[in-house]
Order: structure tokens, then sequence, then C-alpha cells
């Protein structure tokens, strides 16, 4: 007999190049628990529950850890679950868009029950066909260009899980976090996003009727890649007052020959922070990146201010 599994659900990166992706379990994954693994002291104590929980599945298949996001209420079952699951399952390992094996997660949970006269029942539909299934790439309802702004400017990052609970008819009607980010502006943006993208095929029973579902998963934010240094040439001239105050500033990318509004901007609030000229002077800045390749002799990133 064995503990019977239900609700698998994969998860995604949000970053400058996201790869998508679900494992599948390799045989049977009711062989991954047991009834004869029921911890005896649940078992004597005929404590039941349900443990949820999230997988990190490596490129070869292989799980490298193990997460309860909901707990069963009885630690020594959460903690069996997870040591078994770490020993004993395997995936083929989830493939990107050009079929290259990439990590993944793998999410499910083990319904802890006592055994009654040899047999082992999930009343909540573990049965095939039950579980809402994403229509098109559940990569395209979060990307990178969702990152709130704050939470951009601030850096931060974490990873939010998540909980849709799916009506019949394929549209989720509530989002819940199950676990923080820990940045309110990650966790709000997840649900905002997901609320109006998400879509599933319209799950139903066995019987033929609709059925609202469940569908957990788990939203990365990480920071895009910083942009490489570029080489590059400013001349900024203006008139500085006895107020601090800039007057008739010109900027210019003296290597693109194009102009830069911004940097007038920001020598106008940059004076204001220094000591007042005793007349009125006129300003010449020249702020300059050169790069070159690491391999070269003289190799170097230098910034001069003139």
């Amino acid at each position: 007999m064995r503990i019977l599994f239900c609700l698998a659900a994969f998860s995604w990166h949000v970053a400058a190049t996201a790869e998508f992706g679900q494992p599948v379990p390799l045989g049977d994954a009711g062989d991954w628990i047991r009834s004869q693994d029921y911890p005896p002291g649940p078992l004597r104590a005929r404590e039941q529950g349900t443990t949820v929980f999230l997988l990190d599945v490596d490129e070869k298949g292989a799980v490298t850890s193990c997460t309860v996001t909901e707990s069963s209420g009885i630690s020594e079952l959460d903690a069996t679950a997870c040591a078994l699951l770490r020993l004993r399952a395997r995936f083929q390992p989830a493939l990107d868009a050009k079929k290259r094996a990439i990590r993944s997660t793998y999410s499910n949970r083990v319904r802890w029950q006592i055994p009654q006269s040899g047999s082992v029942t999930d009343p909540e539909g573990a049965r095939a066909g039950m579980l809402p299934l994403p229509l098109g790439s559940p990569g395209e309802w979060v990307t990178p260009d969702d990152y709130p702004s704050e939470a951009l400017r601030e850096s931060k990052i974490g990873t939010t899980y998540f909980e849709l609970r799916i009506r019949a008819n394929g549209r989720p009607s509530n989002c819940t976090v199950l676990g923080s980010s820990g940045t309110a502006a990650l966790d709000e943006a997840t649900c905002h996003l997901l609320m109006q993208r998400a879509a599933f095929e319209p799950v139903r029973e066995v019987n033929g009727q609709p059925a609202d579902r469940l569908y957990r998963n788990r939203v990365h934010w990480s920071l895009p890649d910083a942009e490489p240094f570029e080489n590059s040439d400013r001349l900024i001239e203006f008139d500085l007052g006895l107020d601090g105050r800039v007057a008739n500033c010109r900027a210019t990318d003296a290597i693109r020959d194009d102009p830069i509004p911004a940097a007038c901007d920001e020598a106008a609030t940059d004076t204001l922070k220094r000591v007042r000229p005793t007349k009125p002077v006129h300003v010449l800045v020249r702020q300059s990146v050169e790069v070159t390749p690491a391999d070269a002799p003289d190799a170097n990133i230098s910034a001069a201010h003139e």
C-alpha cells in the first residue's frame, strides 16, 4: 500500500533571461512514500495530515532540496516526507525552449492516513485529469518587465510561493501567498499579475461536472544582469551663479555626438549641494570611461573627471 500523491506544479524565474520547464517523475511517484514508511510515533498516536512540499530538481533530475510549504501539523510526518523524497524521488529533468536540461521545481503533497483494512484512500481526488493545466506558457504570466519599480531600485529579490484557486472556467478566483519573498511589493505584484494573466483548461470531475481546483507554484524574483561598461566621453558646460544655480547648460556625448539633457539636470542638482561661488563662473566638466580588454598589458577601467 502507498501514501498517495496529488497536485503537481512547477516554477519559473523572473530575470533578464528566464528558463521554464517541468520535471517529470521517473516511475510511479506513489512508490516514493509507502504505508510502511509511516513514522511509529504518529502511527501509534493515530496522527494524520497532509504535507505539501516543494522539491528543487537539478539538471540531472536529482533532488537537491525539499521545502515544506504547508505543514501536516505533525512535525515528524513533515520531516519524514522530505527525508524520503530526497532519498527516493528522481525525475526526467525539465527542458528549456532549446531542449536543454535545466534546474526546476516540483510541487506535490503527501496525504498521511492511517491504513484501514489494508488500503489507503485519498478522497480529495488525485485522479487523472483533475489537476488544473495551464493554457500557454506560465512563463508569460510574470516577466522581467513586471519587476516592481520600487523593488528594482532597492535591489530587492526573493521567492514568492503562491496558491491559486481555479474556477471551473479555468480562471483564478483567488490568490494566496503561502510563503513571502520578504518584500511586500514582490508578493503583491505576484498575485496581481497572476489574477490578470493566469489561465487554465477547465477542470471537470470524473462525472463530467465542473469543479474548482488549487494550483500551487512559486515566482523567483531575481535582478537582471547589470549592463556592461561602455566607452563614453561626456562634455558638460554651464554658467554657475552666486546662488549656486545652473544656467545655459549644454551636455553632449562626444563619442556619439548626441545631446544628454539628463546630464544638465544632474549638474543642477549636484551644484546646489556644493559651496556657493564668490562670483559667477563658467564650468566645463568632462566625464569619460575607457574600457580595455582584460588580457591587454595595460588593462583598466578608468573614470576621469576634469
